[in-house]
């Protein structure tokens, strides 16, 4: 695969996630659902940049797509950004290296919990108020387990779905 097909189907792909990331503005639904719905596209995102494409490209989707959140008016502050692009980081470094054995499934545990972590850090030294540190701690540790588990779930259905070939 030449650098220039490489180049373009990250772009594609990182393109793909930031329509993805954009629905919340079309679509009405309420903030769980819409969690849920979104997350899980883009860390299915994420997993086919670092599965079919290339893991440097999913790196720097797992840097863009925070910024871009927080550009969105998603997060409340921009140090969530950093946090949420460690926890990306990891899940797509870990599911790239595991693709093919049961130790994927720790990559959404490392990533809900490197998260939940580091925005626990945050609301700490922020001093939030408890309304919305619950949400935000609820949002980044459960609810990014839930999201990157199913994006897994998804991928390999989708890939043994597509790409499989009679040996499957």
């Amino acid at each position: 695969m030449t650098d220039t097909r490489t180049t373009a189907q990250c772009a594609l792909l990182l393109a793909v996630a930031l329509c993805i990331q954009s629905l919340r503005f079309i679509l009405p639904l309420p903030p769980f659902a819409s969690m849920l719905i979104i997350g899980t596209g883009i860390n299915l995102m994420l997993l086919f940049l670092a599965h079919r494409v290339s893991v440097k490209g999913a790196v720097i989707a797992s840097i863009a797509l925070p910024v871009t959140a927080f550009f969105q008016g998603q997060l409340p502050l921009f140090v969530f950004c950093p946090a949420i692009a460690v926890a990306n980081i990891i899940f797509v470094q870990i599911a790239a290296r595991y693709h093919r054995e049961a130790k994927i499934w720790l990559a959404p545990l490392c990533k809900a919990g490197t998260l939940y972590l580091m925005s626990w850090g945050i609301v700490k030294i922020a001093e939030l108020p408890p309304a919305m540190t619950h949400t935000i701690l609820f949002m980044m540790g459960f609810g990014q387990l839930i999201t990157a588990t199913v994006a897994i779930f998804l991928e390999k259905k989708i890939e043994n779905r597509i790409f499989c070939r009679k040996n499957c």
